[in-house]
């Protein structure tokens, strides 16, 4: 028996170690494969373009929100308030970055119409 033993003990041994030499070759070919493939591949990496999916500076585009005309526009450090009067006398106010209105006083304006804008993070 103990021959028998010894001999189911070596060949275990060997497929043992076949296996772990194939289980290497194949990862090898993988990354070989891989190396070969990226060599194939004819892209310019441009990583400073990343940042830009992640976190970026939005342009926020106030619109108004019932038809009537622009009866004052007034500073208020660095931004503007858009005072906006429909005919029956009620007044809005919309609140946009001073450098990025888009009408003037007594223009008239209509529902969905662009105010002005603001930038948010």
């Amino acid at each position: 028996m103990d021959s028998a033993t010894s001999l189911l003990r070596k060949k275990q041994q060997r497929t043992y170690y076949m296996w772990v030499g194939v289980f290497f070759l194949i990862i090898f070919a993988g990354v070989a494969g891989l190396y070969y493939c990226t060599l194939k591949i004819d892209y310019t990496w441009r990583w400073f373009r990343v940042p830009q999916y992640f976190f970026y500076n939005a342009e926020i585009e106030v619109r108004s929100e019932m038809d009537g005309s622009v009866e004052s526009i007034q500073e208020q450090g660095e931004d503007a308030v858009v005072t906006v009067v429909d005919n029956d006398g009620k007044s809005l106010a919309y609140t946009v970055d001073e450098e990025k209105v888009r009408i003037y006083e007594g223009d008239l304006i209509y529902t969905g119409d662009v105010l002005g804008s603001y930038q948010k993070w």
